[in-house]
């Protein structure tokens, strides 16, 4: 099979480590995998040396005033439908609101299905109006639309007349990364771009209610963002420069995850987290906020996690201290928290692929 995957980038992010994993599980079962990119930044993530990639070049981001916003996604609806045209794929799978509408459009005339995959819950999602309609206007002509998690599935299906689909992150983890370095004796550990909806303001906060208390703790969050100037200040002012780590971008952070004691998730929302699967797939129990989306649909509350309400930074903190104290507790949940790897791991969303690629009347072989 002949696949061609489009997305803004291949930078460092959930949707793009998706994409990566995918990418390379279906190279390793002989499938002819092509990526395409609207920029021209190489991969952050590990891709097979067999997947062809086509960096288009078409991300700008001088683009001021809607003339110039209509004129630039011409551009990009071009490239890619020459880029279609080249590769002539089986199919093409798309990733993130404004890169599939684009490639709904590229593909018209194109006589080749088309999946566009959601990554995140798109009530809480930043799209400007125009991103917002476009999004209403092009779906529909979408031979598919997947979705994360069941809730948001549920909200979209009626008006997608029988073209959504469920379709889950895969988790993967790689054993063989280089070891962690860790700051302290026992540790809490994060992972996410260092953005507002990440929430890590909040962890932040609710780790100092408690960190006098828990001295031989420490707190790494792992990633990059706008926020990091902010976070840095927030470390300093709360008095926890020697608990508190932020050490940046990690291509495989699977060594921290697994070295961690416990795992947190501060998201005001999410859609299906990857940092969140991987690391419980490493066997490190999780506390997460309750967030609308994505967190209930990994972690089975009490048995490998804990879920808190949304928002709640008092309730985090008091899980947290609680977990923290209780190493009975933790081990007992590290030991359920690997289970995820039975309902997303890679080969299990490989099949739930498959058979999409079949009700489309692509031949799977």
């Amino acid at each position: 099979m002949n696949l061609l995957l489009v997305i803004y980038s291949l930078s460092c992010g959930g949707a793009e480590r998706v994409l990566s994993t995918l990418a390379n599980a279906w190279a390793e079962r002989g499938y002819t995998l092509s990526v395409a990119t609207l920029d021209s930044n190489p991969p952050f993530y590990p891709v097979s040396s067999s997947v062809r990639l086509y960096p288009l070049k078409v991300a700008s981001q001088s683009e001021t005033g809607a003339v110039s916003a209509v004129l630039g996604n011409v551009r990009r609806v071009a490239a890619l439908r020459q880029c279609i045209r080249s590769v002539n794929p089986d199919l093409v799978v798309s990733f993130m609101t404004p890169t599939n509408v684009l490639a709904i459009l590229a593909a018209r005339g194109c006589e080749v299905p088309v999946i566009v995959c959601e990554h995140t819950d798109p009530r809480h999602q930043n799209l400007n109006l125009a991103w917002s309609a476009l999004r209403l206007v092009t779906y529909p002509f979408a031979d598919a639309v997947t979705f994360l998690t069941s809730n948001v599935l549920r909200r979209w299906e009626s008006w997608l007349a029988g073209k959504a689909r469920l379709m889950p992150n895969p988790v993967s983890i790689d054993a063989a990364c280089p070891p962690a370095i860790l700051s302290h004796p026992r540790n809490l550990i994060a992972a996410g771009r260092l953005i507002h909806l990440k929430g890590f303001d909040m962890l932040i906060e609710a780790f100092g209610i408690i960190a006098a208390r828990h001295p031989d703790w420490g707190l790494t969050i792992i990633g990059e963002g706008g926020m990091r100037s902010q976070l840095e200040r927030q470390i300093q002012e709360t008095g926890l420069a020697r608990q508190v780590q932020l050490p940046g971008r990690m291509t495989n952070p699977h060594a921290w995850f697994a070295q961690a004691d416990v795992f947190v998730l501060s998201s005001r929302y999410e859609g299906l987290p990857c940092s969140l699967c991987e690391a419980m797939a490493c066997g490190t129990p999780a506390i997460s906020f309750d967030c609308e989306s994505g967190p209930a649909d990994v972690i089975r509350d009490g048995v490998d996690g804990v879920l808190v309400p949304p928002g709640n930074v008092g309730a985090l903190a008091s899980a947290l201290d609680e977990l923290m104290t209780n190493q009975e507790a933790r081990e007992r949940m590290g030991l359920r928290a690997v289970e995820v790897q039975q309902r997303f791991g890679t080969p299990q969303i490989l099949d739930l692929w498959d058979r999409l690629f079949s009700s489309l009347g692509v031949e799977v072989s």
